[in-house]
């Protein structure tokens, strides 16, 4: 029963859940919020290089269009796993 039990929770932990609207925001915004974190050179390189360092992957940006949009929590817990 223990097994059954882990591969349900496995599950649940491997399926993505879609992102609220609320938790989408451009590179330049999550500058200017976080503006003693990050700077706005140092987001725009990350989402660059985003298929090297693992950010999409990780589900942590979208792209819409030209636009690419950070989703912001699957980029915090992106940044905490790589302690980037």
């Amino acid at each position: 029963m223990s097994n059954q039990t882990l591969s349900i929770s496995q599950k649940a932990s491997n399926q993505s859940i879609a992102p609220h609207f609320d938790d989408l925001i451009k590179a330049e915004d999550l500058a200017k919020e976080r503006s003693e974190l990050f700077t706005l050179g140092k987001l725009k390189w990350l989402i660059r290089q985003r298929h090297h360092n693992g950010l999409s992957e990780a589900g942590a940006t979208i792209r819409c269009g030209r636009t690419i949009l950070i989703v912001r929590s699957k980029f915090y817990e992106w940044l905490l796993a790589n302690k980037a």
